[in-house]
């Protein structure tokens, strides 16, 4: 209860001021101070979603003052209050710290004031949409002496209208031009081929031997300078791996041979890679210079 007291005394004295002095309300006191810079508005299954910045640069609060500012969804008779936003002077502040009043509980946001800068709030509501909800305003009411609902219709500001549209279905629609009729269809097709390769048999021209063996390979690497005992162990792994089914069964199903090439033999295969893939893309014009001028040797 110690915090309950607390909070009705605060709403007692500002009270009070309210109905025993007349307090000047000035622009910058008011919910036009408050712009709203970006917003927001989805609806998302059963809800609506709101999102703004409200931009609080030209609010000024006496640091014994603050504004309630409650966001309001209007279309006709029909109205729905959004969590409202408690900007308070620095000493309203310190009191609502010390009351140990859980804003997120009671549905409120808080912050302080700092006259004279720039600040902003990111505002995010989620509330259950109805169906009037697609075309409505939003306004902003501000409670500047904490009098409750009383006072809030005499300071309200429009901020911004919702226009939640009906989703497109597409429809697809034919469109096409009817040929003219014809009283005899003909139609001839004509063309001619000529195979410049042997059909239905396999034939190596000599000319192309000292490219093959050529194609894609699988090899194991290790950097120039390793020791030799530990090259000798890497080279026992490889040929056990090799000699395994399940890369003899690998190789059968990829269409390829095993080669199982190591040391120098290993070696030899890749510079004649090397001068086979060089030569072959030079020969085609896929290259500017020659494989000679990097002392690649032609395929023999």
């Amino acid at each position: 209860m110690k915090n309950l007291q607390g909070w009705m005394i605060l709403g007692i004295a500002c009270l009070a001021g309210c109905v025993g002095t007349t307090i000047p309300v000035q622009a910058q006191q008011t919910a036009t101070a408050i712009v709203v810079k970006e917003r927001l508005v989805e609806h998302v299954g059963d809800r609506l979603i709101i999102d703004m910045k409200l931009a609080l640069d030209e609010l000024s609060l006496s640091a014994n003052r603050s504004l309630v500012c409650t966001p309001l969804i209007e279309r006709g008779d029909s109205v729905r209050a959004l969590p409202p936003v408690i900007v308070n002077g620095r000493n309203r502040q310190i009191q609502y710290d010390r009351s140990g009043r859980d804003a997120t509980a009671n549905g409120e946001f808080v912050l302080r004031r700092h006259n004279g800068k720039e600040q902003t709030f990111d505002y995010h509501a989620s509330i259950p949409f109805a169906k009037w909800m697609e075309r409505s305003e939003v306004s902003l009411v501000a409670d500047f002496c904490g009098c409750g609902w009383e006072a809030l219709s005499n300071d309200k500001s429009p901020l911004f209208p919702i226009r939640i549209a009906e989703p497109v279905v597409l429809r697809p629609l034919l469109a096409y031009v009817t040929p003219e009729a014809e009283r005899v269809k003909e139609r001839v097709k004509e063309g001619s081929a000529f195979l410049d390769f042997p059909v239905n048999r396999t034939e190596i021209y000599p000319e192309y031997k000292h490219y093959l063996p050529w194609g894609p390979f699988y090899g194991v690497f290790v950097k120039k300078g390793t020791p030799k005992d530990v090259v000798a162990k890497l080279t026992d792994a490889f040929t056990k791996a090799y000699n395994e089914a399940r890369f003899t069964e690998f190789v059968a199903n990829s269409g390829g041979f095993k080669m199982g090439l190591t040391g120098q033999k290993a070696a030899d295969f890749t510079k004649k890679f090397e001068s086979t893939a060089s030569w072959l893309i030079y020969n085609a014009g896929g290259a500017k210079k020659s494989p000679k001028d990097f002392n690649i040797p032609q395929p023999k």
